[in-house]
């Protein structure tokens, strides 16, 4: 699935996460060219994600007295509570266990190695060492781990082990600063909601002219932007944010606003 269509889908469904029980909504294609347009998607990208995520099955479209709507499929609801289902429970990162990936690939076979250290990467691994990469207990169970690092190509020359005490030179908390904490895009979350709060409201006062909306609008969407890459990101980084459930909570009532506030053009 792209990024585009992943996003709208989450966009339009990530309240799934938190109701009991589930049930149809129709949303108008209105709505989603205010949650996403102009300032993250053009409406033909959108309309593009929004047959991709037909074609998977994921929402269904239908007419309805001369306007097109959609709506998210069982399909499409599985979807959205397994692969953000982390948002939802408070992650323990156990920095007294430890992973540690160590692999040794000849310059002959470069492509394997590169091969390698990306699906480490990806992971939420950090290079330590020449060719050794670690990453703390609490993202991963062992079997999971082992099912997701377990190819043919790379018998003989990844290695994992687990390791739960350091003797001697760092310490777990100098290596999360280092690696990870460091790494980030330093994004402050903190200021990041508050300021997507403030624009919230901007957004909606009636008082507020067109220029002041308009300026809310695009900070709303840029924001919106930004938590989504940032919940991506969480799903192998431990330090990205907190809470999932606050991050979830400002999303919910950003897409609220999106769709409720009527904004004209300067």
């Amino acid at each position: 699935m792209s990024t585009t269509a992943s996003f709208i889908l989450f966009g339009i469904a990530n309240e799934y996460l938190t109701r009991k029980v589930f049930r149809l909504v129709f949303t108008p294609y209105e709505s989603l060219y205010a949650i996403f347009s102009p300032y993250i998607y053009h409406q033909s990208s959108i309309r593009h994600a929004i047959n991709e995520l037909y074609t998977l099955g994921y929402i269904e479209k239908m007419n309805k007295d001369g306007k097109k709507y959609i709506s998210v499929t069982k399909k499409g609801v599985a979807y959205i509570q397994h692969e953000y289902s982390y948002l939802l429970s408070e992650r323990i990162i156990d920095t007294t266990q430890w992973y540690f990936a160590i692999f040794d690939v000849p310059e002959s076979k470069r492509t394997l190695r590169d091969e390698i250290r990306s699906e480490l990467t990806n992971l939420g691994f950090r290079l330590w060492q020449r060719s050794t990469y670690i990453l703390p207990f609490g993202i991963y169970g062992q079997k999971e781990l082992t099912k997701k690092l377990t190819n043919e190509s790379w018998k003989n020359h990844l290695h994992v082990v687990t390791v739960n005490s350091f003797i001697l030179g760092e310490t777990p908390t100098s290596l999360i600063e280092k690696l990870w904490l460091n790494s980030n895009n330093n994004t402050n979350v903190e200021a990041l909601l508050r300021e997507s709060t403030k624009a919230c409201d901007q957004l909606t006062k009636k008082a507020a002219n067109a220029y002041q909306k308009q300026a809310a609008h695009i900070k709303i969407q840029e924001t919106l932007k930004t938590l989504f890459e940032l919940i991506q990101q969480s799903a192998t980084e431990p330090f990205v944010f907190s809470s999932g459930q606050q991050i979830l909570k400002t999303v919910q009532g950003i897409v609220d606003t999106l769709q409720n506030a009527e904004i004209q053009n300067p």
